[in-house]
């Protein structure tokens, strides 16, 4: 007979009864567990995290992943995949983000794969990297680029999506990125602090995040909208920190806390940070959405209109920033007509 599968993954006791233990696990919540499946010796008494050997089958029924096992079968995939063409791959995003709290939800895993060559890129993939794909429970975005795209920003805007210094910032400072598989290039791309940053696009490609966030039937309202406050926060750190280089969530709330000491009419940018840091936590925000959502926007606008950010915006011409982006904001322009 064949020997049962197990699996080695990281948790801590919270309760325990005659057959089973509740354990909390640092990749998806608690469960309880049947100690006829657990197959390998625990301590009870401690609140510490430790490693516990138990049955596959019912990981796999409860959806519980060990995340590093997951990333090295998605990286092994892809060097499958992509064999010669590799260079290297890079995990980017609050997944790869060791600093964030251990109850951080997490959704998302976002890989950036360093090519030799976009054309040797099979077709069905370079068609399809701006769509995700759900392996055990998570959304697997895989995002394409090559030495020469990061060297060369004419190069980069011909064949990517991103905003090419905040692309660049991802890869080269460690604490933005983890470097995955391959041959690390950090050393090879450009010095950031030379570049400067296209505020408009910049902008716009966090406003979209609220525009997601107005259309509930076709994204998750309220993730999308802690995406948006996260990322204008960020905006609000590059434009008012002269080279600032980091676009972790922990470093993004640091600055934040110092920026607002001093520029007094975006301290409210820190309450809703800390809004969106606990629906991070625990799926839910402090305060009702719908009344949250309406004054986030308020106040985007109102910044906007005052000129306090990087460029002044009168409400009448608000309309023509949104349509150059993004299919033109139709939500967001309907909500502030509203």
């Amino acid at each position: 007979m064949a020997e049962k599968s197990v699996s080695s993954i990281e948790g801590r006791v919270l309760k325990e009864s005659d057959k089973a233990v509740l354990i909390k696990f640092k990749s998806r919540g608690e469960h309880w567990i049947p100690k006829s499946t657990l197959k390998s010796k625990f301590i009870s008494d401690t609140t510490d995290y430790q490693i516990f050997t138990i049955d596959t089958w019912v990981l796999k029924k409860n959806k519980i992943v060990d995340e590093n096992l997951l990333i090295r079968k998605i990286v092994n995939n892809v060097k499958t995949h992509h064999s010669d063409n590799l260079i290297a791959v890079y995990g980017i995003g609050s997944f790869f983000d060791e600093n964030l709290p251990l109850m951080w939800i997490k959704n998302d895993i976002d890989l950036i794969l360093v090519v030799k060559s976009i054309e040797e890129i099979p077709k069905k993939d370079w068609n399809n990297r701006y769509y995700s794909e759900e392996i055990e429970g998570y959304e697997v975005f895989i995002w394409y680029n090559t030495l020469e795209m990061y060297q060369n920003e004419q190069k980069f805007k011909e064949f990517s999506g991103a905003n090419y210094k905040w692309a660049l910032m991802e890869i080269k400072n460690p604490i933005n990125s983890k470097f995955l598989y391959g041959k690390d290039i950090r050393d090879q791309l450009p010095y950031i602090a030379n570049l400067k940053f296209d505020y408009d696009d910049i902008l716009a490609r966090r406003l979209y995040h609220i525009e997601k966030s107005l259309r509930e039937k076709d994204f998750n309202p309220m993730s999308e909208f802690s995406k948006a406050i996260f990322k204008i926060a960020f905006y609000f750190c590059a434009f008012f920190v002269e080279n600032y280089s980091y676009t972790s969530i922990i470093e993004i709330g640091k600055k934040i806390k110092e920026i607002v000491d001093v520029i007094r009419s975006i301290k409210d940018i820190e309450m809703y940070f800390e809004e969106a840091v606990t629906f991070r936590s625990i799926g839910q925000f402090k305060t009702d959405f719908k009344t949250l959502q309406k004054e986030f926007i308020t106040l985007i606008v109102s910044l906007l209109e005052s000129g306090v950010l990087h460029r002044k915006i009168e409400n009448t011409d608000l309309k023509t920033y949104f349509t150059k982006y993004f299919g033109g904001f139709p939500y967001l322009i309907r909500f502030l007509k509203k």
